[in-house]
Order: C-alpha cells, then structure tokens, then sequence
C-alpha cells in the first residue's frame, strides 16, 4: 500500500516502508477540513460506554458483510497516541503535506527503541491512498486526517469508522449534495478508495451521524452504520478483551476471533520448505481453543510494551492454556521465516485471571503483521 511520502526523503520514505509493513490493506481515504458546525459529540465517548478503545467496538455493526475475511478490527485512539509522543499534532487549517508527513512518522516510532522501530501507531489502513497528498485530500473529501480522535476498521478494509471532528457543510461543500444521507464520489468499489492522479480509480461513500463518519467503497456498510443494531459491543468477549487492554492503557488494538490451525499457511509463507520443514512445523505449539484474542501497544517510561489478551470460555480453560501460550512466545517460532519469537520480542509475564490470559511483552512487536500472517499465536486448535 501507499505510505505517506516522505518527510524530507528519507523520512518520508521511511514513513512509506512502516505503513506498508504493517498495513498489508485495500487503500482508501482522508484528510484536512473545516470543523465548522462539527456533529461530534463531546462527551469523552461519544456517548459510548468504556474505556477509549471499548467505546469503539459500538462503532462497528456486525450486519455488514466482511466478504468472508478473518473476523479482525484495528481499533485506534489517535488523542493517547499524541499524548503519548508529546508531540504537538499540527493545525488541520494550515499544515503542508511534509508537516502531516513528520507528525506521522512521529506516531508511527512511539515507543520504539530501535534505530528503526516498527510501526508503534498508524492512521486505518484504509486512509493510505490518501495520506500521501493529505492537503488535496481534505478538499476533495471535506475532511482532515488531523481532526481524526479515534478510529475502528476492519483489517480488511470493507468499513472504516472515524470519531472525527467534521460536518455536513465541509462534505457537502467538496462532494456535493449526499444521496439519502450518503455522500458519494465514483463507482462503488469493494474498498475506500480515493485517487487524485486516477479519478475513475475513486470509490468514495461516506455517511455522517453524531460526530461519526463512516467510510466505505459501497453504499451498504455506510447504511449499516446509520441503520443501527448489533455491534461489536454485543460481543462479551470482545469487550472483555477491549476492557482489559484499556486499563493498560493500551492506544492502539487489533481484536480478532481466532481460526482454526492449518499447516497450510506455513506453506502458503514458506513456498521452499521440505517436507521435512513442513514435519518440523506441525511439531510446534499452537494455543488450545480461546474465542478472542485483544493485542495492544502502550507506552512504559518511554519504552512500547504490547499486551496479549486471550479470553476463554471459563477460568478453567484460561488457567490451562496459560503455560502454553506462554512456552509459545518464549520458545516459538513465526510463520514467516520460521523464527524464534524471542529474536523480536522479550516476555515479561504470563498470567492467567478469570477467563482470560494476558502476556506482557516488550520489543519489536508488529500487531497487524502478526494477524495476516495468521501467526501461530493468533489461532488455536
């Protein structure tokens, strides 16, 4: 995917290379606007119930058709994410595309100690195609990546969410006038898509309700979000997971509901292996049966740490897959290229409570990357 461009060369193209690493997503859309008569609420959740990142799983309807992909959702709070930094997030009104460029590179090293740390917090995925000319973007969507406060899209790009300062005069004022609530820009696509070299690439639906702006490439995730109904929030165990990342104050998520085991992505990563090789990896550990799993970065003196949350359908279940998820992260190896997890990453803690089972770890830890790989610790027997 498209990154930002650089800041100053080699930072911008640095900024480029983590995205890409990280978010392996369909493209989509974003950028600066007026906030003019803003329909965001300003209640500390928006008038959602929990934590920063709990209150985000009822921003999310689960009548939309997600084609069928892993059932994955990156959730974001881009306010604790500049906090977090100490850096100043520059004014929408007036900031150049190099500006937008640093202020995103910033982000996206929180809480790296490497010379070059992973991706430590992004902008959705789905917003690539347009943070490389974020200035252009904002006129021709009517909105700023810079107003974003928090964000929840799923990891494959069909809905993207944002709790955004933004209005229905700024997008109608770029797009036109919307149909039955919906402002649209091209055909529909399967994806958020937004080009300004490639017009007739766009595909833009974007829906505006209580300071929530809803991003789609087709009309019908859009609706479900101004429809109502089940979300994610109905989930019990993806609040329970969410609830406990929270109170690690944890800025930045992905929450999945696991699949079952296959040799075949091993394979699929690993095209070269033996069969010996293949043999070799049916031998490693992999999870007994969990239904969800939370991992999300926060930032410890200075230095990012990333917690794993596995719920279980009991204190039994928990209290029995603990030491294995936890000889897994120390002793394991990754899908892709067959290493050790303890050549990026160092366990703090391994601890079983309630139904749940939550890992500490410190070191260079790509959350996304980890899900798309379909990592052995992401799935269960």
């Amino acid at each position: 995917m498209d990154g930002a461009r650089a800041e100053e060369g080699a930072a911008k193209r640095h900024v480029a290379r983590v995205v890409a690493v990280a978010m392996t997503m369909a493209t989509v859309a974003a950028s600066c606007s007026s906030t003019a008569g803003s329909t965001r609420s300003t209640s500390a959740g928006n008038g959602a119930g929990g934590g920063p990142l709990e209150s985000l799983l009822s921003r999310m309807p689960t009548t939309v058709d997600f084609n069928g992909a892993q059932y994955a959702f990156v959730l974001g709070d881009v306010d604790a994410a500049v906090e977090a930094s100490g850096f100043t997030r520059p004014a929408a009104a007036t900031a150049t595309d190099d500006e937008i460029a640093k202020w995103r590179l910033q982000l996206a090293a929180l809480g790296g100690t490497e010379p070059q740390p992973s991706v430590g917090f992004t902008l959705p995925g789905t917003l690539s195609s347009a943070t490389d000319r974020p200035v252009a973007a904002a006129s021709a969507l009517g909105w700023s990546v810079l107003d974003i406060h928090r964000f929840i899209w799923d990891l494959w790009g069909t809905l993207t969410v944002l709790d955004i300062d933004a209005s229905p005069q700024a997008l109608t004022a770029a797009v036109g006038e919307p149909t039955d609530d919906v402002w649209a820009i091209g055909d529909e696509g399967t994806s958020f898509r937004w080009s300004l070299q490639q017009p007739a690439l766009t595909s833009v639906r974007m829906s505006l309700h209580d300071g929530l702006l809803a991003c789609a490439g087709s009309d019908a995730p859009v609706r479900a979000v101004l429809a109502g109904g089940a979300t994610l929030a109905d989930d019990p165990s993806f609040v329970e997971v969410t609830r406990s990342l929270d109170s690690t104050g944890a800025y930045y998520a992905v929450v999945l509901r696991p699949n079952r085991f296959s040799i075949d992505a091993f394979v699929r990563m690993n095209p070269r292996a033996s069969q010996a090789k293949i043999d070799e990896r049916l031998q490693q550990l992999v999870p007994n049966t969990f239904d969800a799993l939370g991992i999300g970065y926060s930032v410890r003196h200075g230095e990012r740490v990333t917690t794993f949350v596995y719920h279980h359908s009991d204190a039994a279940a928990a209290a029995a897959n603990a030491p294995v998820i936890e000889d897994l992260l120390r002793n394991g190896l990754s899908i892709k290229g067959n290493r050790p997890f303890s050549d990026s990453f160092t366990v703090e803690s391994a601890v079983a409570t309630g139904n749940l089972v939550i890992v500490t770890v410190t070191g260079n830890v790509r959350t996304v990357s980890l899900v798309s790989n379909v990592e052995n610790m992401t799935v269960s027997k």
